[in-house]
C-alpha cells in the first residue's frame, strides 16, 4: 500500500441506463462543507489579525472565490452567495501585504490574487471594480521589467505566469480587457526571454526553462507546465511560438509509460507525485491546452495517459483539496470528459466524489494545514463538486482550457 494514495477499489465504468451523477448526494455534501466553512472562517464572527491569510491559495480570497462560483451554480438560491463573496473579499483586503515585492504581485499567495477576486465580485454585484483593478495593475510595472529576477519570477504562485492567468480570468469575468492585448503579448515575450536565457545559461536541451529556488520544476504550481500553459492564450511572434511549441514537445517526451511526469526536468526518475502541484494532474492542463491550440492527437493521447494514472493513483492521502488532494484528481476526470465527451470520465469523477465520504478516507487522510481553504482544503473541494453538477462547463480555478 502506497503512503501517498489509497487503493482504488471502484469498478471502472460499464455503460448502463442509470444516471452517472448522483445530484442529491453531491448537493448534500456541498451543504455540509459550506456549513463547515462558514462555521470556522466567517469574517463576521472572527477577528482579522496579523496571522490571518488573505490570499487565494489558503486565505480568505480563496473562500471568496468559492462563493463567487457558488453564485453562478444551480445552488445559488440556497445561499446569499454574492454577499458572502463580498464579505470574504473585503476581509481579504484588510490583510494586504505592505512589504515584500513578491507578496505585492503574487496571484495565488499575495495581493494580486486578492484584487483579482475582489474585482470579479464587485462586477458580479454591479459595483465598479476600478479601485481593485488599479491596485492589481501596480504589479505590472514590476513584471514588465525584464531585469526583475527573483526565485520563481515566472511561475504561477508568485510570478508572471500567475499574474497573466489572473488577468485572463478577470477578462472573462468582466467581459473586457483589463490590459491591452499588446501589453499581454509583451508580458508573454518577457517570460519567454526569461526562459530562453535560463535554458541557454544552463545549456539545456529545451528552448525554454525556468527555475524556482534553483530547481527546474515541471509541475503547475512552481514549474514550467503552468508557465507554458499561460503563454498558449497570448499572441506571440513567430520565433517565440516556435520555442514555445518545441518546449511543450520536450515536456511531452518526458511522460513515462505509466502516464506520469517527473517533478523536475533534470531528474527523470523522480516521477512518483500524482498531484496538481507536481505531476500528471497539473501537467495535463498544458497538454489539453496544446491539443486545443494545435489540434494534434499526441497531446490528447498524453491527457488520456494522465487520466488513466490518476484513476489508479489519484485517491490521495493528503486530503480533499486542489493542490495535492482528491479535488485535483477529480478535476482531471472532468477535464477529460470535456475533451472527449466520454461518459467514462464523468463516472470516474463521480466515484472520486463518493470517496470523500469513505470511512477509510475520513479516518486516514491527512488534515491540511488550512482545512477550509481553496487550494488545500474543502473550499476547493466544493468547487469540484459544483463543477460535477455542471460538467460541461467545469474548470479548475485559473486553468482555462476550453
Amino acid at each position: 500500500m502506497s503512503d501517498r494514495y489509497f487503493e482504488n477499489k471502484f469498478q471502472d465504468y460499464i455503460p448502463s441506463q442509470s444516471p452517472i451523477i448522483n445530484e442529491a448526494f453531491i448537493k448534500d455534501l456541498i451543504r455540509k462543507y459550506v456549513k463547515t466553512i462558514l462555521q470556522n472562517t466567517d469574517p463576521g464572527k472572527y477577528e482579522i489579525n496579523p496571522r490571518t491569510r488573505g490570499d487565494i491559495y489558503v486565505g480568505l480570497a480563496g473562500i471568496a472565490f468559492l462563493f463567487l462560483k457558488l453564485s453562478k451554480s444551480s445552488m445559488k438560491d440556497e445561499y446569499p452567495s454574492l454577499e458572502l463573496a463580498e464579505v470574504y473579499a473585503n476581509a481579504a483586503k484588510e490583510t494586504i501585504y505592505l512589504s515584500g515585492i513578491r507578496k505585492h504581485i503574487s496571484l495565488l499567495s499575495g495581493n494580486a490574487g486578492i484584487f483579482v477576486v475582489s474585482a470579479a465580485v464587485s462586477k458580479a454585484l454591479n459595483k465598479s471594480p476600478e479601485n481593485e483593478i488599479k491596485s492589481l495593475l501596480k504589479g505590472m510595472e514590476i513584471f514588465e521589467n525584464p531585469e526583475y529576477l527573483d526565485d520563481g519570477q515566472d511561475e504561477m504562485l508568485v510570478g508572471r505566469c500567475g499574474f497573466i492567468l489572473g488577468l485572463q480570468f478577470l477578462n472573462r469575468e468582466l467581459n473586457a480587457d483589463v490590459i491591452s492585448s499588446d501589453a499581454m503579448s509583451e508580458l508573454g515575450h518577457i517570460i519567454i526571454e526569461s526562459g530562453r536565457n535560463y535554458a541557454n545559461e544552463k545549456n539545456l536541451s529545451i528552448p525554454l526553462m525556468f527555475q524556482y529556488h534553483g530547481r527546474e520544476y515541471l509541475g503547475a504550481a512552481h514549474g514550467i507546465s503552468a508557465i507554458l500553459f499561460s503563454l498558449l492564450s497570448i499572441q506571440l511572434n513567430e520565433i517565440d511560438v516556435k520555442d514555445l511549441k518545441t518546449s511543450i514537445d520536450c515536456i511531452l517526451a518526458l511522460q513515462n509509460e505509466n502516464g506520469n511526469f517527473p517533478s523536475k526536468f533534470n531528474k527523470p526518475d523522480e516521477a512518483h507525485l500524482v498531484h496538481w502541484c507536481h505531476g500528471a494532474s497539473g501537467v495535463i492542463y498544458l497538454m489539453a491546452k496544446a491539443y486545443k491550440v494545435y489540434g494534434e492527437q499526441k497531446y490528447l493521447d498524453s491527457c488520456i495517459k494522465c487520466s488513466e494514472l490518476v484513476w489508479q493513483k489519484g485517491l490521495l492521502k493528503k486530503g480533499p483539496g486542489l493542490c495535492h488532494g482528491i479535488a485535483s484528481s477529480g478535476y482531471v476526470h472532468l477535464l477529460l470528459f470535456r475533451l472527449t465527451n466520454d461518459q467514462k470520465y464523468l463516472y470516474r469523477a463521480m466515484k472520486f466524489a463518493e470517496f470523500l465520504v469513505n470511512k477509510i478516507f475520513l479516518q486516514e487522510a491527512r488534515q491540511p494545514d488550512r482545512p477550509f481553504s481553496l487550494f488545500e482544503g474543502i473550499s476547493g473541494t466544493v468547487c469540484f463538486l459544483l463543477d460535477l453538477l455542471n460538467p460541461h462547463e467545469s474548470e479548475f480555478p485559473f486553468m482555462h482550457v476550453l
